[in-house]
């Protein structure tokens, strides 16, 4: 992750890296390390699908996933969609939805556009029973964009979103209805209410940009 960070492309270590990550028993690396050694190899964009099938074959038995993990292995997938795993990122998906009170605005924006890139959003038929329970007329998938976008409200209006994570909801909101026309749509007044809003100059700048500046 580090090399990925300073762009080094040293292609000799990454070699030998790879033929090391191929024989070693993945069960003895910690899962925090497991998702930012793969996240890391695909921002190099290196690695091909056995490597990257065998990091997804191990995380799909592991547990106690936290909300950046997950986040990680949704780019990582998103970075390398040939190499994507069902299995992986239905339980994600699974993850996302029993302990959506656990993230914060920056994992939960980046793993929401992933599954919307991954168009994974169909994995909502097949969650567990009972975890999805939508009203009269509701999609499975459309119950689920409308939870995410409720939890990326609930957070704004207890913090107000900084800029960077305004362009990230935007880009999030953008994605979604560009290729979810329909269901985003369908959403509730509310949800497409705070959807515009995101768009909306906040009060802060307006506010600078009707101050009147002093001529030096």
């Amino acid at each position: 992750n580090a090399c990925a960070k300073l762009k080094i492309h040293n292609h000799r270590l990454f070699s030998e890296m790879q033929k090391c990550l191929a024989v070693v028993d993945l069960r003895t690396f910690k899962l925090f390390e497991l998702t930012m050694l793969v996240h890391g190899l695909a921002k190099l964009r290196y690695g091909g699908p056995d490597l990257y099938d065998r990091f997804f074959d191990e995380m799909v038995l592991r547990d106690k996933w936290e909300s950046q993990a997950v986040a990680q292995v949704l780019d990582t997938m998103r970075r390398k969609q040939l190499h994507s795993h069902d299995a992986l990122i239905r339980l994600m998906l699974e993850h996302m939805l029993r302990n959506l009170d656990q993230y914060t605005v920056h994992p939960l924006t980046q793993a929401v556009y992933c599954l919307l890139e991954l168009e994974a959003l169909d994995f909502t038929e097949s969650m567990p029973p009972g975890l999805i329970v939508t009203e009269e007329g509701e999609t499975p998938s459309r119950w689920v964009m409308r939870l995410f976008l409720e939890r990326l409200r609930n957070l704004h209006e207890l913090v107000p979103l900084t800029p960077i994570q305004r362009l990230h909801a935007q880009h999030l909101v953008r994605t979604y209805r560009y290729g979810n026309e329909i269901d985003y749509n369908m959403q509730p007044h509310a949800v497409k209410a705070f959807c515009r809003s995101l768009y909306d100059v906040p009060a802060s700048v307006a506010a600078s940009l009707a101050r009147p500046h002093r001529r030096r």
